[in-house]
């Protein structure tokens, strides 16, 4: 009779229980949502890089002002004021060929007009600039 009885409850135990389907659920709901979030970061993540290395122009600028900001040893920000390009960014891109950033800045002078090849948008709303890859005194 023993034998009977642990086959009856075998058998109760094989039974899904409904709370621990609905955690299995909630466990795969929120790897599914966490699997999308990574893509949409990495997706964003492209995008970003492809706008900040689209658009390369040449054009010609008078700078109206220059401006340094170091906020740490690693981060600086470099910025050019012109009266035709608007406000540009001077920063060391790796995957380009570009001068070094703190050279490319000390060669520019207020009230000078320069040739200008820049990459990326102005845009104000995300803080983002045309990044300077080169310029030419004229």
């Amino acid at each position: 009779m023993s034998d009977i009885v642990n086959v009856e409850t075998s058998v109760h135990l094989v039974q899904s229980d409904p709370a621990a389907h609905r955690r299995r659920a909630a466990g795969r709901i929120v790897g599914v949502g966490l699997a999308l979030v990574a893509l949409t970061a990495v997706g964003l993540g492209f995008a970003g890089y492809a706008v900040s290395y689209a658009a390369e122009q040449t054009r010609t600028c008078e700078v109206t002002g220059l401006d340094a900001r170091f906020d740490q040893p690693e981060n600086r920000d470099l910025r050019v004021y012109t009266v035709g390009c608007g406000r540009l960014r001077i920063q060391d891109l790796p995957l380009r060929e570009t001068p070094d950033a703190d050279a490319l800045y000390a060669s520019l002078a207020v009230g000078q007009d320069f040739e200008v090849t820049t990459v990326g948008w102005d845009l104000p709303l995300l803080n983002r600039q045309a990044t300077v890859l080169a310029a030419a005194s004229l």
